[in-house]
């Protein structure tokens, strides 16, 4: 393919299915060369709406690939279309003047940032289309809102219990060693 591999697409015939599927690499198209680098599921089970065709991979260039289904005692999977989606990225920035850059890719020891905005928010445009648009209202007050303590006055409640529990503790140091120093033996001289 020689471009990087963002997600794999399968057309299904099957029925149902649950499969686990794994992406092979490879620079030259030799049996030895292919290594594993990810996988993932497909599914489509009876009574779950939605089924599951698009694996998301987020790979890196790579030339040659392959794609294994791990079928194990279950019949195989028809599959009737692949396709290898790879999603173009460009890098923009404005360098300052007499600033010094450096820009580093293709890092393989450093995993590239994952966000909690690329879980949350599905990254195919016609699915965002698909649902349905909010209306939002005007404002009302929560009648049942109790504001909490000011934080300025909890600050000072934990410092006054924090040293009223010193005092105390000083006060019951204070005592235990006056107790002990009374079962002390002293020393009589004739």
């Amino acid at each position: 393919v020689s471009l990087p591999i963002e997600s794999v697409s399968l057309r299904i015939k099957n029925a149902y299915y649950y499969r686990n599927i794994e992406l092979w690499t490879a620079e030259t198209d030799d049996e030895q060369s292919y290594h594993r680098v990810a996988q993932n599921f497909v599914y489509k089970i009876p009574g779950v709406s939605e089924a599951r065709d698009t694996l998301s991979f987020n790979q890196p260039q790579q030339a040659y690939v392959r794609l294994k289904v791990i079928n194990h005692d279950n019949p195989p999977l028809q599959i009737e279309e692949v396709t290898i989606e790879w999603l173009r990225r460009n890098l923009y920035f404005i360098p300052e003047a007499d600033r010094r850059y450096t820009l580093y890719c293709g890092g393989e020891d450093i995993q590239s940032p994952r966000y909690e905005l690329g879980k949350l928010v599905p990254n195919r445009y016609d699915q965002l289309m698909g649902y349905a648009e909010w209306k939002i209202e005007a404002l009302k007050k929560n009648e049942m809102y109790k504001p909490k303590a000011d934080i300025r006055s909890k600050e000072k409640f934990e410092t006054y219990v924090l040293i009223i529990l010193v005092i105390i503790l000083v006060c019951g140091l204070a005592i235990w060693t006056f107790r002990l120093m009374k079962k002390i033996p002293g020393n009589k001289s004739h």
